[in-house]
């Protein structure tokens, strides 16, 4: 009888510290960041009459504009949110399997938020540290769109317009971040972050090494044609085995390129 309470006293501190463990990581920093003052607030968005009269996509692209005084008068800080906020952010999961990066540079170009982020000269470091202190773990707490929304800002992160703002120190804390996101996710499980989610953060790794001309991944580049896929289209094998392979390759490189 002894022996049975005392297997009960553990199972239920477990049980104690998983909800603690949990609770820790919804209550922290990286769960519950305070927009900026000045972020934009979209009157037109999904699930607003006016927006469930749009019969065409572009209709909804023009309605989530921001003009051109409000996003001069806005901190980089609220740009960067507003862009995060931005409606459309979930046409680049509708492209998986496609072409994410095709989509994310069309609204790069079209978008006026993105446009104007890509032009502020602190956009790289503003972005940098904010990524500082995502935690994929808030996955477990947070709305279901927390995993794609997570992608989406590895994918405008990795954008060319914003890594040029960078100085390379930042690039290598930028890849060292994005190795830890990473590992952090695969240590999730799939259940939270599948491929897709995976895959963001080596993307960033592939296009800073790209970039800063990295010799090992460049090689590695050249003569991979699933890497090139990867880095052009964000698109892996089929075979798991294979995809297995070339994000441990992206991921070991990225390790010693961040040292």
């Amino acid at each position: 009888m002894k022996r049975i309470w005392t297997v009960l006293i553990v199972f239920l501190n477990l049980i104690s510290a998983c909800k603690k463990n949990v609770a820790d990581t919804c209550g922290a920093e990286a769960c519950i960041i305070n927009k900026p003052y000045d972020t934009y607030t979209y009157s037109i968005k999904p699930g607003t009459p006016e927006w469930n009269a749009f019969t065409t996509h572009q209709q909804m692209v023009d309605a989530c504009q921001i003009p051109s005084d409000t996003l001069a008068k806005m901190s980089t800080e609220g740009v960067m949110q507003s862009c995060l906020d931005f409606p459309l952010l979930g046409d680049l999961l509708l492209n998986v399997g496609v072409d994410v990066p095709g989509i994310t540079q069309a609204y790069m170009i079209t978008f006026s938020g993105l446009i104007e982020l890509s032009k502020r000269t602190d956009a790289g470091s503003v972005m940098l540290n904010r990524y500082k202190i995502m935690d994929p773990a808030c996955a477990k707490c947070m709305s279901v769109d927390f995993t794609s929304n997570f992608s989406a800002f590895e994918m405008i992160i990795g954008h060319d317009s914003i890594q040029n703002k960078m100085f390379s120190t930042e690039k290598k804390i930028l890849v060292n971040e994005a190795t830890d996101k990473y590992q952090q996710k695969k240590n999730l499980g799939f259940d939270y972050y599948a491929y897709y989610g995976l895959s963001t953060s080596l993307y960033v790794c592939a296009k800073v090494m790209i970039a800063e001309n990295y010799e090992p991944f460049v090689q590695l580049y050249k003569q991979n044609y699933n890497l090139q896929l990867f880095v052009e289209k964000l698109l892996w094998p089929a075979d798991p085995n294979e995809t297995d392979t070339m994000f441990k390759q992206i991921f070991d490189t990225a390790i010693l390129f961040s040292k």
